[in-house]
């Protein structure tokens, strides 16, 4: 088999050089490493020039920013391998972490989509206390044997760097809504449509920038919930339900199952909700946490409750 990485970049000169190094030290290399760079104005290009013969690098510099999902859209587009991983600029993998995936494919033909473990490492590469990806995202919680599309519709659990899937599934994936991150979205569609396995080694060192706390249980201080709150618009809720909306459309298309397609505009009433302007919106807002629709379709459950109701219009 064939491997590809999918590469995008944007002035990611502080970690790419140790990003590069680690996929350079792959017990088993790529066939080809497919770089979209996002327009950057630091050193990117140049750090990525002086590994372009070492590794089989494909640099592809934009025109105009793209943004990271039409970014990561384009990187897989060009992507010639049977197996396309995600890559991400700041994070570092370990040796072994593109055989095994690898070996994951090749011993079932039936699995579209892996997604593997990682440990956590801040700004500085040191680890972060003992969590782990799964940890953090809540991934250990699952039940991994009977997982499925349907589990997705709920909550996402993919992230892109720790992800790798089958060429052929690009004909469902792609174009990727720009109203989804690229993970979820590669990552509900490749579940649909083929089976996944989870990965249970720590194969990559996931890098949480200074405070960034995404996806960790942990307690927020006054200040960090304010720049939260500053951060988080309506029209991040209306891009959520656009998504949803999105979503439909594409299994509609590929004829999805029914059942599927109507959890999913369940889904799409819970955020049509979210986005109204009715005088009324508070008590429809804490009716759907008391009944238990925040926990059910939201990462955040009621600290995404409490986001809504001081969502700057």
């Amino acid at each position: 088999m064939k491997v590809s990485i999918a590469l995008c970049t944007y002035n990611g000169s502080k970690y790419l050089k140790k990003q590069l190094d680690s996929l350079k030290k792959q017990t088993i290399k790529a066939d080809e490493i497919v770089v979209c760079d996002d327009v950057s104005t630091d050193t990117t290009i140049e750090i990525i020039k002086r590994y372009e013969n070492i590794l089989n690098i494909k640099l592809f510099v934009n025109e105009k920013s793209l943004g990271v999902t039409k970014n990561f859209e384009k990187a897989i587009s060009l992507c010639c391998g049977d197996i396309i991983f995600l890559c991400d600029q700041d994070d570092i993998w370990e040796e072994n972490k593109v055989e095994i995936m690898l070996k994951s494919f090749e011993q079932d033909n039936n699995i579209g989509i892996c997604l593997c473990n990682g440990k956590l490492i801040d700004e500085n590469s040191k680890q972060i206390k003992n969590y782990t990806l799964w940890k953090a995202f809540e991934i250990d919680k699952i039940n991994k044997q009977n997982f499925n599309a349907y589990s997705l519709i709920n909550k996402y659990v993919f992230t892109g760097m720790a992800t790798a899937f089958r060429s052929s599934l690009r004909d469902y994936i792609l174009p990727i809504s720009k109203n989804s991150l690229h993970d979820e979205w590669i990552g509900l569609i490749g579940t649909y449509f083929s089976k996944v396995f989870f990965v249970e080694d720590c194969l990559l060192k996931y890098r949480i920038h200074g405070k960034q706390q995404v996806g960790i249980n942990s307690i927020l201080s006054l200040k960090e919930i304010y720049v939260l709150l500053q951060k988080y618009t309506f029209s991040d809720i209306c891009r959520e339900l656009r998504k949803v909306k999105d979503l439909i459309n594409r299994f509609e298309k590929f004829d999805a199952d029914e059942k599927f397609i109507n959890k999913l505009r369940k889904k799409e009433q819970f955020f049509l909700i979210r986005t109204t302007k009715s005088k009324f919106r508070f008590f429809l807002l804490f009716w759907n946490l008391i009944i238990g629709k925040y926990k059910k379709y939201t990462n955040g459950g009621y600290k995404t409750f409490f986001r809504d109701i001081f969502v700057r219009k």
